[in-house]
């Protein structure tokens, strides 16, 4: 089975990019070992009790934005394993209490380790 790690560099709203890699994380899981790694500001996805309700009507009327939390929490039954980048947490401050649970939080040694050890990496 081909090992893939995905990094998420960007922020969970705004761009929308870290989302649609996350739904490319629950694609690639059905036949790949899947990994999601939080890194940069992409550590903001890694956060608990995320709250799309603040976005404006329109946003939510017509663009219905997912909760990142919600979709990490449903992608964990896929047995994809989520990292955060210890570092880039403590530089912003967030706290062990922050993020979600059962996303494990790495070194920068420990992610190159990963990294080296998989076949395949995307970033964004």
């Amino acid at each position: 089975m081909t090992k893939v790690i995905i990094i998420i560099t960007d922020p969970p709203y705004g761009v929308e990019n870290a989302y649609g890699f996350l739904a490319a994380a629950g694609a690639l899981a059905t036949i790949h070992d899947t990994s999601v790694i939080f890194s940069e500001a992409g550590v903001l996805n890694s956060l608990k009790n995320q709250d799309t309700s603040d976005f404006i009507e329109l946003d939510k009327k017509y663009l219905d934005i997912p909760s990142h939390e919600s979709k990490i929490k449903e992608f964990k039954e896929l047995d994809i394993r989520f990292f955060v980048h210890k570092e880039a947490l403590d530089i912003r401050g967030i706290k062990d209490g922050d993020i979600i649970e059962d996303i494990e939080k790495l070194s920068i040694d420990q992610i190159t380790d990963k990294i080296l050890d998989s076949d395949q990496v995307l970033i964004i």
